[in-house]
């Protein structure tokens, strides 16, 4: 399945896990035991945000100040290529992946 995996690097694909989670995105990176993909939902926050080191006394924040982490629309999500019970090929070509 590796090598299956390897030729879709850089195209879009669903797969569905052995707990019936289906996962979308793009597949980034495919190791010996592993697949990286990029997915297209936020990732949920698993940090806070750091605390600014002085507080300003005004409730107007300056608009040119940036978050400290920016909400991104997508995530890197890895699994394990045991945990795979189906692939399905997103890109609309009729495959090994030229689409890149």
């Amino acid at each position: 399945m590796g090598f299956r995996l390897r030729q879709l690097i850089g195209c879009y694909a669903e797969f569905t896990l052995e707990d019936d989670k289906v996962v979308h995105g793009k597949i980034c990176h495919v190791g010996s035991n592993f697949v990286e993909m990029l997915v297209d939902e936020s990732a949920p926050q698993t940090e806070d945000p750091p605390k600014a080191a002085a507080e300003d006394k005004n409730d107007d924040p300056d608009p040119k100040e940036k978050e400290p982490y920016p909400k991104k629309k997508t995530h890197t999500m890895i699994f394990s290529l045991e945990k795979i019970n189906h692939l399905k090929h997103r890109c609309g070509c009729t495959g090994p992946c030229g689409c890149k």
